[in-house]
C-alpha cells in the first residue's frame, strides 16, 4: 500500500514477524559527543540549515536559504549552522557569509556527528532529504519546503514538524521539472519559511 507514509509501510515487516508495532517510533541511537563550535555572540536560539537534496527539483533556491539565514539571525538572534556533506561546502559558505557569525559544518562532521549536532538545535530547516529525516530521529522540529514529492509519503514523520508548500503546482514526483520552471519550489517564499520557523519556536 504505497498511499501510506514510508514509515507505516516499514511497519509491515514487524506485523509479518508478529512483533508488536509501537504507537510511535523510537530511535534508541548511540550518538557521539559533539561540541558545537561556539559563536562569540550570545544567541537565543540555534537553527540548522540543510540546503541540498539529491533531486534538483527538491531543492529550494539557494538564494532563498541565504536570505532566510540572514533574516533568522537578524530578527530572531539565531545562531546559524549549515549541515551537509563536502559537496555542499561552497553553498554553506555562501549561506554563512550572509550572517555575522554562522558556522559551516558541511564536510566537517560525519553522519553521526551531524546527528549529534542536530540534536542540539532548536529548529532544522531542510529540503526533503536525508538530513530532514535525521532531524526527526534526533527530535529537532523540522520546517521543510516541499515541492515535487508527497509529504504524506516521505515527509517528516510524526507531530511537531511543518511542511510548507506552494499552491501553484501539484506534486509530479519527478527529478526533472516537466514545466522547466521549478515553480513548486520557487513559489515558496522566504516569508513562508520564516513564519514556519517562528511557529515551531513558539511551540
Amino acid at each position: 500500500n504505497k498511499s501510506r507514509h514510508a514509515v507505516e509501510e516499514c511497519y509491515d515487516t514487524l506485523r509479518y514477524l508478529g512483533v508488536p508495532v509501537p504507537a510511535e517510533p523510537m530511535y534508541p541511537l548511540s550518538l557521539p559527543q559533539y561540541e558545537l563550535p561556539q559563536s562569540k555572540l550570545d544567541w537565543k536560539v540555534r537553527i540548522a540549515i540543510a540546503p541540498i537534496s539529491r533531486w534538483v527539483t527538491k531543492n529550494w533556491p539557494a538564494e532563498n536559504f541565504i536570505q532566510l539565514a540572514a533574516r533568522l539571525e537578524r530578527e530572531l538572534n539565531a545562531a546559524i549552522y549549515v549541515v551537509g556533506g563536502p559537496a555542499e561546502k561552497d553553498l554553506g559558505e555562501k549561506i554563512i557569509a550572509a550572517t555575522t557569525a554562522g558556522v559551516n559544518l558541511c564536510g566537517v562532521t560525519s553522519i553521526a556527528e551531524t546527528m549529534a549536532a542536530l540534536k542540539q538545535m532548536d529548529v532544522l530547516v531542510s529540503n526533503d532529504s536525508g538530513p530532514m529525516h535525521m532531524g526527526v530521529v534526533t527530535g529537532v522540529p523540522v520546517a521543510v519546503p516541499f515541492g515535487p514529492t508527497l509529504p504524506e509519503r516521505t515527509g517528516p514523520y510524526g507531530e511537531g514538524n511543518l511542511v510548507v508548500r506552494a499552491n501553484n503546482c501539484k506534486p509530479c514526483r519527478k527529478r526533472v521539472c516537466p514545466k522547466g520552471t521549478m515553480e513548486c519550489m520557487t513559489g515558496i517564499s522566504v516569508d513562508m519559511m520564516f513564519d514556519a520557523v517562528c511557529k515551531l519556536l513558539k511551540r
